[in-house]
């Protein structure tokens, strides 16, 4: 399994040449979930997660790892690029912004994860990769960035089918509405067919608020900030996303 994710990861990276460790650490997040989807609820998968940024930024241990084997800091972060090329200006600008989206979302999923747990308050819970709640009805949550979700769309697809349409994915909130609503005007139509959920969390402000789709169980409704915020985004963001490419 570990080399199928190291090569995922590498599917992912192709064509960078500096990271940080903390994008490949978000970005081995987005290969587990290709690789195993649904298999991937309720277990840990973190050793695999150090496996992979061992293998990308020390050591090969699989001949499909890429190897950012040489090291330098930015202020006060530490970025690693490919031995046989030196990085770009404008490279190292974009591995830049990676990391600053990148340790935000790592540092935000214990703390999201637990805001799903009162969210989920009465339901019986298995902690993991993508958590499972198990109550009046069954779901599966897990946490990614919208950018991320739209890349990934088919596999969170697959895992909606195994929970009949009662998968939350969980976006962070950004520092503005443009990835929102980019998102909404390419996937909403496709996530509303599929049946899932798009929710988005702060894991600063402690709250969940819908952004696509609500739970089956109405109870719920009244877990988030604003329980009619999907509703508004639904009626008034089409409007708005026309001009967003």
């Amino acid at each position: 399994m570990i080399d199928e994710v190291i090569e995922e990861c590498s599917n992912i990276l192709a064509g960078r040449s500096v990271v940080s460790e903390w994008e490949i650490e978000r970005v081995a997040r987005r290969a587990i979930l290709r690789v195993l989807g649904s298999e991937a609820i309720g277990k840990n998968f973190d050793e695999v997660v150090n496996e992979v940024k061992s293998s990308f930024l020390n050591e090969p241990i699989s001949v499909k790892s890429l190897h950012f084997s040489e090291c330098f800091e930015l202020n006060g972060e530490k970025f690693y690029h490919l031995h046989v090329c030196k990085p770009e200006s404008d490279e190292i600008s974009f591995a830049y912004e990676e990391m600053l989206k990148s340790k935000r979302y790592v540092k935000a999923i214990g703390e999201v994860k637990d805001l799903f747990v009162k969210f989920f308050e009465g339901y019986s819970s298995k902690d993991g990769f993508i958590q499972e709640f198990l109550g009046k009805n069954k779901y599966a949550v897990s946490v990614f960035l919208i950018e991320d979700v739209g890349e990934d769309l088919e596999y969170h697809k697959k895992i909606a089918e195994k929970y009949d349409g009662e998968y939350a994915v969980v976006a962070l909130t950004e520092k503005d509405i443009f990835p929102f609503l980019r998102f909404f005007k390419r996937h909403s139509e496709e996530v509303k067919k599929s049946g899932f959920y798009i929710w988005v969390a702060d894991e600063e402000r402690k709250y969940i608020d819908p952004f696509i789709g609500y739970p089956k169980d109405v109870k719920l409704w009244k877990k988030f900030k604003n329980p009619k915020a999907a509703s508004i985004v639904n009626s008034l963001w089409r409007v708005k996303v026309e001009e967003i490419d």
